[in-house]
């Protein structure tokens, strides 16, 4: 077991104090192992801040480099502080380069721990509008679901995270496919959808996908959702599509692969969807195999269908 001095007892939230000040329309976290997959996340998130006219925040969770059990206790503090500078010393390179070659404000904080409990401080501390990150490396997406605790980031957090795809590059998103089942907390999400990439005024397709009969008191909630988006979202126009298949998270994996579309949105209720796909090996399909980027949001409200 490693023990460490009050120092780097507290160092997720210590180091969290670290160059910050965000005064921007909002901030993108982007966690980053420094691997190919998290720098081509960090390359999407500041196209997407670049259009938006948001601020990045880097962050990386440091460990020690091998397995520490009866060392001194001096010892691993100062391999933990040599593994704390490295942290800093990238960071602030990446940051330099970002502000200088790309206008953006950019932020970053370092600190020793496991991905999730960092991320989480992060996140708690400085409440970011968004989470990029990587579907593949020691600290993506891929790691979550198959068997890391990194997932309880994307269910506990509430804040919509947006996974990209290994190949994905910023291109603008000028067409979305935003996923439903009508309900009246779609609302806020689309209202934050837009608020974060809606600069351009996006296209937003508004899906519902089902199995079975679409019977008609379905029918009656799809016109009622649609009149309520009219009223309450006036300012931006959506078409809607109805579409029949065998299998939900089948059909949702089938359009992670579309290029279709530029990005894809799962807005689900935190204990519904994503959980099921965090516990199905359709989820591979759906986040370590999905060629758009896919943003998942969180609805903040009782789960309750327009009728």
């Amino acid at each position: 077991m490693i023990l460490l001095d009050a120092h780097h007892k507290n160092n997720v939230q210590l180091a969290l104090c670290l160059n910050f000040k965000l005064n921007a329309m909002y901030t993108i976290l982007v966690p980053t192992d420094f691997s190919d997959n998290a720098d081509n996340a960090l390359n999407y998130a500041i196209g997407l801040a670049k259009d938006q006219g948001a601020e990045l925040l880097l962050v990386n969770a440091y460990l020690l480099p091998y397995q520490v059990t009866s060392s001194p206790k001096t010892f691993i503090n100062d391999e933990i502080k040599q593994a704390e500078l490295i942290s800093h010393h990238h960071l602030k390179m990446k940051c330099n380069t970002i502000s200088s070659e790309d206008g953006i404000k950019c932020e970053y904080a370092s600190a020793f721990g496991e991905p999730p409990g960092v991320i989480s401080a992060t996140i708690k501390a400085k409440k970011p509008a968004l989470i990029v990150m990587g579907t593949h490396g020691a600290s993506g997406l891929k790691a979550a679901f198959i068997g890391s605790n990194t997932y309880k980031v994307i269910l506990r957090s509430k804040i919509p995270l947006l996974a990209i795809p290994a190949e994905a590059a910023y291109k603008g998103i000028n067409k979305i496919l935003f996923t439903t089942d009508f309900n009246k907390s779609d609302i806020a999400a689309l209202k934050l959808l837009l608020s974060l990439v809606g600069k351009h005024k996006p296209q937003i397709q508004i899906t519902h996908i089902y199995e079975g009969e679409f019977l008609k008191s379905q029918q009656k909630e799809f016109f009622n959702y649609k009149k309520m988006l009219a009223e309450k979202l006036e300012s931006h126009d959506f078409s809607y599509k109805l579409l029949h298949v065998q299998n939900v998270l089948h059909e949702l994996g089938t359009l992670s692969r579309s290029r279709t579309y530029d990005l894809l949105v799962m807005s689900t209720h935190t204990r519904s969807l994503v959980e099921r796909m965090m516990n199905k090996s359709m989820s591979k399909a759906i986040v370590q195999k999905t060629e758009i980027p896919l943003l998942v949001m969180h609805h903040r409200e009782k789960a309750e269908v327009v009728i």
